[in-house]
């Protein structure tokens, strides 16, 4: 029913032209059907050079990946820091567009890790700063047939907006083409219900991106993987679903996704034995 994919920071970080040599042969030789690609710094990767690498080993290009590392923001800073993420973000537009993506997804609001307290009304406000500077962005990629996937992240890792519900008010009056990225890993520690979460999600969901609730491979874990597929068909959402683990050999994003401790005997076998799980559950792409 959906194209299965993976994300090279299963192997690598950063996902450089280097590390996409290496890692796209091997992606299609395993049976994936597609790529999401993280851009940690403009300039990792060639999207011409990488768009034609996709092509010849008869993949495509699931969505980009953004990447908020310490200073990437567009709430509860200065006017520079905005301007420089409006940048950012536009430019993982025009890559999504070069490579033939649709959806560029992540925590596009705040930097991952940073959190603070707010009130109510200071919550309306962020939420509204929100919205007056990503709206640029938003334009720009409904300009290029793009949509953006707001991704909630659990509460270690943002403050923003931790849910379903809460990222709805966030994107709430922006373009249609601006919805929500599914994790699975954050519905896990923050939803009540993910599956009526996920219901709820439904008509807004741009990207969705799978996980066990250890950060390994699904079906590794206890999460309920046909109820969720059940109601991810339900919302007639027929995009791709994405593997999204990280290696532990680069510190910086090893620590940010709190990998301490390996999630499966090799990256390949985390890699492939989800691969060979969502398979035997979804059966081939229609």
């Amino acid at each position: 029913m959906y194209a299965i994919g993976v994300n090279p920071w299963v192997w690598a970080s950063p996902v450089d032209d280097k590390a996409l040599a290496d890692l796209v042969p091997r992606i299609a030789d395993a049976g994936f059907d597609t790529v999401e690609l993280p851009i940690e710094q403009p300039g990792d990767w060639d999207p011409a050079r990488t768009r034609d690498l996709l092509a010849e080993h008869g993949l495509t290009a699931a969505g980009v990946c953004a990447v908020t590392p310490p200073g990437r923001d567009l709430v509860a800073t200065d006017p520079a820091t905005v301007a420089a993420t409006v940048a950012y973000l536009k430019h993982c537009v025009d890559s999504a567009a070069a490579v033939g993506a649709t959806c560029v997804g992540g925590p596009v609001y705040a930097a991952v890790g940073r959190t603070w307290r707010m009130t109510h009304d200071e919550r309306v406000a962020c939420y509204a700063e929100f919205r007056r500077a990503l709206l640029p962005v938003a334009e720009h990629a409904a300009a290029l047939g793009i949509t953006i996937g707001v991704e909630a992240l659990n509460r270690y890792e943002t403050s923003v907006v931790n849910t379903v519900e809460q990222t709805l008010q966030l994107i709430d009056g922006l373009p249609d083409t601006v919805g929500i990225m599914i994790d699975t890993y954050h519905m896990n520690i923050e939803e009540a219900d993910p599956y009526t979460a996920l219901i709820i999600a439904g008509p807004y969901i741009k990207h969705v991106q799978v996980s066990g609730t250890q950060r390994g491979a699904p079906g590794t874990d206890h999460f309920d993987w046909p109820r969720f597929f059940e109601a991810l068909a339900a919302t007639g959402y027929r995009g791709a679903v994405c593997i999204e683990s990280f290696t532990a050999d680069n510190e910086t994003i090893a620590t940010a996704a709190s990998i301490w401790r390996p999630l499966a005997p090799t990256q390949d076998s985390l890699a492939l034995g989800g691969l060979a799980y969502l398979r035997r559950l979804l059966g081939p792409v229609s």
